[in-house]
């Protein structure tokens, strides 16, 4: 108590100096930090002052306005209670108390405070605004943007309200009214680069990269060194397939600051594209030392390392022990899917490391895949392993499994020719909300990689297609005889991640699904990919065919794997009796039609085999007809979440 009293004494006597005193021009120093946008440099700077001076609310304020525009909510948050403490009855901390709490999604008690405040004072610009960003992160754009229409005819050349006009006005495809904004930023501020920028952004979302170029360039010329107008110039240069122009300016970036991940994956996406992928690797290689959770950059890092250079690159095995790491944790904790997906990943990486493939390989015995389980431990074996402990494990899994169904009857069931969903997936770059560039690319192709590993699915591309209309994607599809066909777009944040993948009928164009998962956290990217890939792949309605018959036997080629279970009956058709609903997910098929039932009485990893009853006096199943689940009304089409983090964020960026 009694040094917080000296503190006191000692913070008085030095204020009453005048402008002057070292804790002033120190904070002096931190806003101008701030102000620039040096945030991480601002935050250091202004922890010095609040550990010095503990009674000085401006730098605790200022810490609480960094970690804000940083997307760190929890700090701004306690922060901005410990400066309202000092500050008592200051209405801008109220505000900026509100504001984070819509960062941190506490949507109600947001709303509360911004209430409270225009109640109180009716002509609050900073407590309007405050709740127009409220209902931009709850998806009500229209009403943000009636907010800030009747702010701008309050303070006419506002330069933040005449931002967020162009920025909500392009959300909502106003294209005159965005022009409007535009010319109106530019005349009252076109000395500001930071206008320049967001007319720069303005031309990227409307696909006008030379405009943008030309404004993103003036900013530069404004500020040199001001990171955002650094990369949106190379922005627009990599749009326009300028790679090498676009290196100079992402490498002046990195003298901004040389640990930014954004910059370092962009210049590696740079070098990449313009065909340098041993500067491409270093680059991307350099984000994991401040970001080793950037999944979209190893995604990447993965995808040309796997193309570009040999089996025995050192950088194989670096990247494949990480994944076998994060394999054993998720094992560890009994997550058997994210350990599958892991060793995967590893395996694909260094296809003949025995290590990772017996790591895949004994998830599936853990999951009582035991079929399966052997078809790996066959491969590793035929590939020459010579280990005793893997040679006496197969001999123990063929003798444990010589009773099995597909072993009864004769059959590699995972050597037979299955009756698979024909799918094409695409992705059209402009309905994707990426902070990275191509960042989309990498998603849709991770996705493909992810619903391959899917039973009764084959996908029809081994990457996805970039399109740049539905009406393309319909008719690649339609032509090349896919039966569904996806469309992908992703949005990322700081903090999150979403997937929307829509599920089209190939033969119409007809909307089947709608899907959309949001992440946040660790592992959000491949976490929000996976689960929609388990999404669409359990929506596909389950269909086989009878493979072999013995009187009233019969062979199914679907499985456990497939979802099936013993006591389950299906339905038998001729092949030409069933086609896919128009209209919606499942079978269109005539009653009469049906020629008899099949009751599973034993299931094995992809086949099964049960007791056939034909219909009728007259038997008329063969080898080859059809046999689906009893239909079921699929369930409705579930709508999008229409929340726009990514738009919020981006309207946060405008001070």
């Amino acid at each position: 108590m009694n040094r917080l009293y000296s503190a006191i004494l000692l913070f008085l006597f030095l204020f009453s100096l005048g402008a002057e005193a070292p804790q002033v021009e120190a904070y002096r120093r931190a806003r101008n930090l701030q102000e620039n946008r040096k945030y991480y440099q601002a935050v250091e700077a202004y922890t010095e002052l609040v550990r010095r001076y503990p009674v000085y609310a401006d730098p605790v304020i200022g810490l609480a306005e960094s970690f804000f525009f940083l997307g760190e909510y929890q700090d701004a948050l306690h922060y901005v209670q410990d400066a309202i403490k000092l500050r008592r009855g200051s209405t801008s901390l109220r505000v900026l108390h509100g504001r984070i709490l819509v960062g941190l999604g506490m949507f109600d008690e947001a709303r509360k405070i911004f209430s409270q405040v225009i109640e109180a004072e009716p002509n609050n610009m900073e407590a309007l605004l405050g709740l127009a960003e409220l209902d931009v992160a709850q998806g009500e754009v229209g009403n943000a943007l009636q907010t800030y229409e009747n702010a701008l005819a309050r303070v006419p050349g506002d330069k933040r309200i005449i931002l967020g006009l162009l920025l909500l006005s392009d959300e909502l495809k106003r294209q005159e009214a965005s022009q409007t904004y535009v010319s109106a930023a530019v005349r009252y501020h076109g000395d500001s680069p930071e206008v320049q920028v967001a007319v720069a952004r303005h031309y990227i979302r409307r696909e006008r990269f030379d405009d943008a170029l030309h404004h993103a360039r003036i900013a530069v010329s404004l500020q040199p060194d001001y990171q955002p107008a650094l990369l949106t110039a190379a922005r627009a240069l990599l749009l326009k397939n300028e790679f090498e122009e676009a290196i100079e300016y992402l490498l002046n970036a990195l003298k901004v600051d040389p640990a930014d991940a954004g910059t370092l994956y962009s210049l590696g996406m740079a070098y990449e594209m313009a065909g340098r992928p041993e500067e491409a690797i270093r680059s991307y290689t350099s984000v994991f030392r401040s970001r080793r959770d950037d999944e979209l950059t190893r995604y990447a890092l993965e995808s040309l390392v796997k193309r570009r250079t040999p089996g025995d690159h050192p950088l194989r095995e670096t990247l494949a022990e990480y994944h076998l790491d994060r394999g054993i944790a998720f094992e560890s904790r009994f997550l058997m899917d994210k350990a599958a997906r892991e060793y995967r990943l590893a395996v694909q990486l260094q296809p003949s490391e025995v290590r990772y493939r017996m790591r895949y390989a004994e998830v599936w015995k853990t999951l009582g895949y035991y079929a399966k389980y052997l078809s790996y431990l066959e491969g590793i074996v035929d590939e020459g392993t010579q280990s005793e402990d893997i040679l006496d494990e197969l001999e123990i899994q063929r003798s444990l499994q010589e009773d099995g169904i597909a072993q009864t009857w004769g059959l590699g069931q995972f050597e037979i020719e299955r009756n698979e969903y024909r799918i094409g997936v695409f992705y059209i770059p402009s309905e994707s909300t990426m902070e990275k560039y191509m960042g989309e690319r990498i998603a849709a192709d991770l996705f493909v990689d992810f619903l391959s590993s899917r039973e009764r699915v084959a996908v029809t591309d081994l990457r996805a297609r970039r399109v740049s209309s539905f009406a393309e994607a319909f008719g690649i599809a339609r032509g090349r005889g896919d039966e569904y066909f996806l469309l992908l777009s992703f949005d990322e944040t700081r903090r999150s991640f979403s997937v929307y993948a829509d599920m089209y009928l190939a033969v119409n164009g007809a909307g089947m699904e709608e899907l959309k998962v949001y992440r946040t956290g660790n592992d959000r990217v491949s976490d929000a990919l996976d689960r929609a890939v388990q999404g669409i792949h359990a929506s596909l309605p389950l269909r086989g065919n009878l493979l072999r018959r013995e009187f009233d036997a019969g062979l199914l080629d679907i499985g456990a794997l497939d979802g099936l279970e013993e006591g389950d009956e299906l339905l038998i058709f001729p092949p030409e009796a069933v086609s896919l609903l128009r209209d919606r997910l499942g079978f269109a098929y005539g009653e009469d039609d049906m020629v008899g039932r099949f009751t599973v009485d034993g299931v094995d990893d992809l086949v099964a085999e049960g007791t056939i009853e034909a219909l009728g006096f007259f038997d008329y199943i063969n080898e080859g007809d059809i046999l689906i689940m009893p239909g079921e009304a699929p369930p409705p089409v579930p709508k999008k979440d229409d929340q726009r983090e990514g738009l919020y964020q981006e309207l946060l960026t405008i001070q």
